[in-house]
């Protein structure tokens, strides 16, 4: 197979600019989210971004039961160093 530089250019210039479009757009809601000065962490547990569907975590309780759950990534609004913005953590 034949890489053709030129078209890899082309596909590399149409993701950076729809790049640019998602940064632009995150900023803008980071600005309205941060005029409210809820400063308040929220995570969108119903909802993750990512879930590992097929890693399972498990730890045996106290009582002898089994607890399991999945690994995912959320989006949420929390604190980055000193701003308050939207993140992702992985839980």
């Amino acid at each position: 197979m034949e890489i053709s530089f030129t078209r890899l250019k082309e596909i590399s210039a149409k993701v950076a600019e729809k790049e640019k479009c998602m940064e632009d757009l995150i900023d803008s809601l980071n600005q309205q989210l941060a005029a409210l000065n809820l400063h308040i962490p929220v995570w969108l547990m119903d909802d993750p971004l990512f879930l590992f569907p097929t890693i399972y975590q498990e730890e045996e309780r106290q009582d002898g039961s089994i607890r399991r759950w999945l690994d995912a990534t959320l989006l949420g609004y929390d604190q980055v160093g000193t701003e308050w913005q939207l993140a992702t953590r992985e839980v």
